[in-house]
C-alpha cells in the first residue's frame, strides 16, 4: 500500500471513530467543589448568578448539597436577572438529592440567549428536603447571591455555594483528537514524502 493510501485510510477511520466516541457537554459554570467553610441552611432557596457568553440550551444543572443523608425534594429554577436579584422565573424542574455532595438534573432543555441569569435551589411548598443546606466556601464562586427565606429573595453576596451548568456544546474528547491529528500528521507525511520524490 502507498503511504497516500495508507494516510487517506488513517484519515477515514480517524473521522469514523471521531463520529463514534461520545462528546462531552460544554460547561458554562464550575465554581469547583466547597470547602468545609460554612453550610447554608436552603430553606426557601439560595440563587447564584451567571452569564450566558452565547445562545445555547442548557443540558443540566448540579448543586453541591449537605444533608442528603436521606432522599429528598426540591426545586432547580433559572430566572431572568433582576436587580441584584432573581427576576421573572423561565424554567424550573423538581430533583433530588440522594447523598451529600453533587446532585442535580441533567436532560434538561432550556434554551437561552446570551446574557446574565440567575440559578436557584429551592425548597417549595410540598418539597421534603427541609433539613439541607449548601456548603462553601467554592473555589471559584460566582460574583452574586442572594436567598429566599420565604418572602422572595434578598442579594447576599457571600454564599459562596458549589453550581454546575452545562450546555449541549460539543467538546471532542481527548481520543478522538488524538485520532484526528495522527490522521492530519500521516496525510501530511505522505504529501511531504511526494513531494520531495517528484523533485
Amino acid at each position: 500500500m502507498r503511504i497516500r493510501d495508507f494516510a487517506v485510510a488513517v484519515l477515514a477511520a480517524a473521522s469514523v471513530t471521531a463520529a463514534a466516541l461520545p462528546a462531552a457537554a460544554g460547561t458554562i459554570v464550575d465554581t469547583g467543589t466547597p470547602g468545609a467553610g460554612p453550610d447554608w441552611a436552603l430553606d426557601s432557596g439560595i440563587a447564584a448568578r451567571f452569564q450566558v457568553a452565547n445562545a445555547t440550551t442548557i443540558t443540566g444543572i448540579e448543586g453541591y448539597f449537605s444533608g442528603g443523608g436521606s432522599p429528598g425534594t426540591y426545586t432547580i429554577a433559572l430566572y431572568s436577572d433582576g436587580t441584584n436579584t432573581p427576576g421573572t422565573e423561565l424554567f424550573s424542574t423538581q430533583s433530588t438529592v440522594t447523598a451529600n455532595g453533587w446532585n442535580g438534573k441533567s436532560g434538561l432543555n432550556w434554551a437561552v440567549n446570551s446574557g446574565f441569569f440567575w440559578v436557584g435551589f429551592e425548597v417549595r411548598p410540598g418539597q421534603t428536603f427541609t433539613r439541607g443546606g449548601m456548603p462553601s466556601p467554592a473555589p471559584s464562586p460566582l460574583l452574586d447571591e442572594a436567598y429566599n427565606r420565604g418572602g422572595g429573595y434578598i442579594p447576599n453576596d457571600g454564599f459562596d455555594i458549589g453550581v454546575r451548568i452545562y450546555d449541549g456544546a460539543v467538546v471532542p474528547e481527548p481520543a478522538t483528537w488524538a485520532l484526528m491529528i495522527c490522521g492530519f500528521g500521516l496525510a501530511g507525511a505522505a504529501l511531504r514524502r511526494r513531494t520531495i520524490a517528484a523533485i
